[in-house]
């Protein structure tokens, strides 16, 4: 979240959220503990992997491969959803990683007068 998504942004929604910047803290959590924390223990994980078993019972391999394969189509669908925009989107590589990091159509930010920032949410309703 940290790293991707930016501990300055996370931190200003939270702010907007609770009238309240997050400590240095969760700011430092956010950026570097926890990052380090959870590649730390996939790689613990990785090195003492044991088989799965139940009382004497062990599974087949069929089963941890289509756990895995699960899994992994799973976790992968956003990394090749990027890459298929990627190789969709007209332009050079520099132009499409930019349209493509910019948001939607969204509320725009304005300033009041005491230097706070306001959001317009506008919305529309289709009647019949």
């Amino acid at each position: 979240m940290g790293w991707i998504f930016g501990v300055d942004r996370l931190s200003d929604i939270v702010e907007d959220m609770t009238g309240h910047r997050p400590p240095i803290f969760f700011r430092l959590c956010w950026k570097f503990i926890i990052p380090v924390l959870s590649v730390v223990s996939l790689i613990l994980y990785l090195v003492d992997y044991k088989y799965l078993t139940l009382n004497d019972y062990v599974y087949p391999d069929w089963a941890y491969a289509l756990g895995w394969t699960i899994m992994l189509f799973i976790i992968l669908m956003v990394p090749l959803w990027a890459a298929g925009q990627m190789c969709w989107t007209p332009g050079t590589l520099r132009q499409r990683w930019s349209i493509l990091c910019r948001p939607a159509e969204g509320p725009s930010p304005r300033r009041s007068k005491k230097g706070e920032e306001t959001v317009e949410l506008t919305t529309s309703a289709v009647t019949s």
